[in-house]
């Protein structure tokens, strides 16, 4: 989700990140969060768009960052964000959800002080 929207778009899609973490917390409390937010900031993306890589290389870093994390058996559980579709590594961690059998949940709808999560698959 970060820059599915396109480089331009990262700041925003960064701070829906950040609310969407914060009101997962409130959800389940006792629980840790994060996400890409709480790793990379803006000024990590300014940094990599002076590199002038392509879209695809600076995609497959990241993807490939993230796997490490899913794979480490280090995570319980997952939480995709609306629009997740619509980006490639959200997809690459969905299909990591499945293949490590890690329970996962679907945020389906935010307002403000409003959460609706559909659970997914695997969960106790």
């Amino acid at each position: 989700m970060v820059s599915s929207d396109g480089l331009d778009k990262i700041p925003q899609n960064m701070a829906k990140l950040q609310g969407y973490t914060l009101l997962m917390g409130q959800r389940y409390p006792g629980a840790a969060f994060f996400s890409a937010a709480d790793i990379f900031t803006t000024d990590v993306y300014e940094r990599l768009t002076e590199f002038k890589l392509p879209k695809p290389e600076i995609d497959f870093v990241f993807i490939e960052f993230w796997r490490g994390i899913l794979q480490s058996g280090n995570i319980s559980d997952l939480s995709f964000t609306p629009r997740w579709r619509k980006s490639l590594g959200s997809r690459d961690e969905h299909d990591i959800a499945i293949e490590q059998r890690l329970p996962h949940q679907f945020i389906m709808k935010i307002k403000p002080q409003l959460l609706l999560v559909r659970k997914c698959c695997y969960m106790a």
